[in-house]
């Protein structure tokens, strides 16, 4: 049989000069990897990770990555389901182009992993398990805030999901009780103005049923009875509205996979980012500075029910969405990531996706996801 070729597609015209390599063997792709970028980033953010991966890939994996390009910087403002929606038209014309395909796999940074839940929320079909007619095979999310960004900003050493940055301020000896009172008072509306609906939708203040959090829970499927008082037959009033359920969607990959940084990341926080509690971080790995750089603990649990019925995070309603999430099973990734000031990498939220390729360290996460890809599709063409 003829090796396959991986090939690459990009969101923006523009930027496929850089990053396509074409499709020389004449095989038709059946796998699609989609790249999804964060908050104000944009599909060249991904060139460097996007570049390795393909590196890393084999000439027998049949695999198409696509570089989404429709959320680009103030775009990424207009809300997770707006961009959401513009990725799902994006990946419909893709796919339509390509219909040798087969399976689908996501691999998403930071706000894109939101996006990317979205996304596949409303594209599932419930009858086949299919999301864009593909067979889900691998969700992968590279420093997500899964629970959003929490805004309580007392016992800050303990609290779940709050930003990093802001809780480091608020941790600053004297000063520090100061600086959490404004930004009880002061976060809020700076939050709306600089982050817009996006901000509003991560800090859970977009209604009653915050889009975040219906995300990771289970709809109540409640119905409506209909305008002329008639049931469906069943007793029963027939629904007005498609019920989206997200979690059956994530469900339907395969594999889930999670990657979180242990230090600096200002963004976004250890635990959200692994979809775990902040008392269930293995805290020995943040405090041994010995410790090397690059994937330092890796953990794969299968799906299961929780056990404990014990509430064990600090925020009721992110104890909810952790039992939902932690239920589908996970390989959770923890990693230590440089930052290099002097090159122009300080930050390690941007370093993990090597958004700068300038030290081998930034390469880790890389070549680690696209190892995990290659095993999925192996095993899907078993």
């Amino acid at each position: 049989a003829a090796a396959a070729a991986v090939d690459v597609d990009v969101g923006e015209p523009a930027a496929q000069s850089v990053l396509g390599n074409g499709n020389e063997s004449g095989v038709k792709p059946r796998h699609l990897l989609v790249l999804v970028h964060g908050l104000f980033g944009k599909d060249e953010h991904m060139k460097n990770i996007a570049t390795t991966i393909i590196e890393n890939f084999e000439g027998d994996c049949n695999i198409l990555v696509h570089v989404s390009g429709v959320n680009g910087g103030v775009k990424s403002l207009h809300g997770i389901d707006t961009c959401g929606e513009r990725l799902l038209e994006e990946l419909h014309e893709f796919t339509a182009r390509h219909p040798s395909l087969e399976t689908i796999s996501l691999l998403s940074h930071s706000l894109g992993g939101l996006i990317a839940r979205y996304v596949i929320g409303q594209a599932f079909d419930n009858r086949d398990g299919t999301i864009l007619g593909l067979v889900p095979l691998h969700f992968i999310t590279v420093c997500t805030p899964h629970l959003g960004c929490n805004d309580k900003y007392e016992n800050l050493k303990k609290q779940d999901a709050v930003t990093p940055c802001l809780r480091w301020m608020g941790l600053i000896p004297v000063l520090g009780r100061l600086a959490a009172c404004l930004f009880t008072i002061f976060e809020p509306p700076v939050v709306t103005m600089c982050l817009r609906r996006t901000g509003d939708q991560l800090f859970l203040r977009d209604g009653d049923r915050p889009l975040v959090e219906q995300m990771a829970m289970y709809p109540s499927r409640k119905r409506q009875p209909p305008e002329n008082g008639a049931d469906d037959g069943e007793g029963v009033a027939a629904p007005t509205e498609r019920v989206v359920d997200y979690l059956e969607a994530l469900a339907a990959f395969k594999e889930r996979t999670c990657y979180g940084n242990i230090q600096y990341d200002h963004v976004v926080a250890w635990e959200n980012a692994t979809v775990r509690r902040k008392c269930e971080l293995p805290k020995e790995l943040y405090h041994n500075k010995g410790v090397p750089y690059g994937i330092v603990n890796e953990e794969v649990e299968p799906p299961r029910p929780r056990e404990s019925e014990e509430e064990q995070s600090t925020c009721a309603l992110r104890e909810k969405m952790i039992r939902n999430l932690e239920m589908l099973g996970w390989r959770r990734v923890d990693v230590k990531t440089k930052i290099l000031i002097h090159k122009g990498a300080p930050f390690t939220h941007d370093n993990v996706i090597s958004k700068k390729d300038i030290h081998d360290n930034f390469r880790t996460v890389a070549m680690h996801s696209s190892d995990l890809i290659i095993n999925s599709t192996r095993k899907y063409d078993a």
